[in-house]
């Protein structure tokens, strides 16, 4: 993935963006989660680049502490 430097307006290179929901789904093992797994999966092999935007991370963050998790576990998701 390709950022622009600091000053210039730009765009990250990415094939999709990933939703919160997908992260979402896998980490609360949802109905969905093990077709998000694959898909994750494609994109930690480097077959296919994916972004997620910071409000997405903000929101899956959020949702988690809800669920219950404390920060060791909220702190380590996004990693």
């Amino acid at each position: 993935m390709r950022r622009a430097g600091p000053g210039q307006r730009g765009h990250l290179s990415a094939d999709i963006l990933l939703d919160a929901n997908v992260l979402l789904e896998v980490e609360l093992a949802e109905k969905h989660a093990e077709a998000y797994k694959a898909l994750l999966r494609i994109v930690e092999r480097g077959e296919l680049r994916a972004v997620i935007m910071d409000f997405h991370v903000d929101t899956i963050v959020v949702v988690v502490e809800r669920y219950g998790a404390g920060w060791e576990e909220t702190s380590r998701f996004p990693a």
